[in-house]
């Protein structure tokens, strides 16, 4: 166990599970399960929690970084893009569930309603309402504000799967001559033919009308779809089925999809267990932002997380073989469409291309 002594903070690193819950212990009287992490603490009347200060936290958690960026460049993974590339593009899934509760004037019945079933409960209230609020907030957008997307082309992918219904994506990509597939017309026969496709899973709202409206957004929707049957489920464990996956914008809130990775999980373990020979796993890694904030101890600002939360995530990804690798989205997760930057200069440091050169242009 090492210390280091920051002003009034004093920041431990662990080398065992035990030695954290042991101070965290003595300190808070509170016991459980916790990752060998750098923890920063006051002495025992800090009444906060235990924190985890950013320059240890980033120092630990960066090796997670290098390793993403070598599956990327080296593993040609599938990228699977959720509403979080979309941050400033369009609403998130919340946001707009809630507008459309209150656009369709539904009442929540009582007890708690995840997403979809909320979403169900404005659209059984006032569907011609429900489809024109999606409508008319996806139909416009300026994928110039969210740099994140406008980056992806700098990766050298080949299959990208995304629950967003815009089209900035393809525009990201759109030098490299993606063709694009969107629901309903998603089949799992689909992954066999051209490798360079975006798949819009839950729907591409491009040009669409109320006669044409095709989304995955409520229960109802995700029932038609999903389960033993549905065609986007099939489609799903035909695509994480032995392959490596970035997940880039993505919560994991989703119930079906994560549900889903449960299931490849499974399926992955009970193989690694009955297979004679060396059986690798699949890499998934998820980029997941932060939002850190700061405190001020004795005239000075130090930046810290709440440990609850990060320990949450690990345990949730680790139950469905994902990774998080985290960066900072404090700044509107510019510092993703910085790492990017970083990975890219990195893997051709040595071979200048032409993206390279419009990275320097673009500034």
């Amino acid at each position: 166990m090492e210390a280091d002594i920051r002003g009034d903070l004093i920041c431990w690193t662990f080398s065992s599970w035990d030695g954290c819950r042991r101070v965290k212990e003595q300190a808070h009287g509170y016991t459980g399960p916790y990752e060998p992490i750098l923890l920063a603490c006051r002495p025992l009347e800090y009444a906060g929690g235990v924190s985890v200060t950013l320059d240890g936290f980033a120092k630990l958690y960066s090796q997670r970084q290098v390793n993403v960026q070598k599956c990327i460049y080296s593993e040609s993974p599938g990228l699977f893009i959720g509403a979080g590339l979309d941050y400033g593009l369009s609403p998130l899934w919340s946001d707009l569930i809630k507008e459309l509760l209150v656009a369709c004037h539904a009442t929540l019945p009582t007890g708690s309603l995840n997403c979809p079933q909320q979403a169900r409960v404005a659209k059984e209230a006032n569907e011609t309402e429900y489809k024109r609020i999606i409508l008319d907030r996806f139909k416009d957008w300026d994928n110039l504000i969210q740099k994140a997307v406008t980056k992806l082309h700098l990766l050298p992918l080949s299959t990208v799967v995304t629950t967003n219904y815009t089209g900035a994506i393809r525009d990201a990509l759109s030098h490299q001559y993606f063709s694009v597939k969107a629901l309903p017309d998603i089949n799992e026969h689909d992954l066999a033919g051209n490798p360079k496709t975006i798949f819009h899973i839950h729907g591409l709202l491009e040009g669409a009308t109320a006669a044409s409206f095709c989304v995955i957004l409520s229960e109802d929707e995700y029932e038609q779809y999903y389960g033993p049957t549905g065609t986007v489920e099939n489609f799903l464990m035909a695509y994480f089925k032995g392959r490596n996956v970035v997940f880039m914008g993505f919560s994991f809130d989703d119930p079906f999809i994560y549900t889903i990775l449960l299931k490849i999980k499974e399926l992955e373990d009970k193989y690694s267990k009955s297979s004679s020979g060396a059986f690798n796993k699949p890499s998934r890694y998820a980029l997941m932002g932060l939002d850190f904030s700061e405190v001020k101890t004795k005239g000075s600002k130090k930046t810290i997380l709440d440990v609850s939360y990060v320990q949450q995530i690990e345990e949730r990804l680790e139950n469905i073989g994902v990774v998080p690798v985290w960066y900072d989205s404090s700044d509107k997760h510019h510092r993703l469409s910085t790492l990017i930057d970083e990975w890219f200069r990195e893997a051709n440091k040595n071979n200048p291309t032409i993206e390279e050169e419009r990275i320097t242009y673009d500034g």
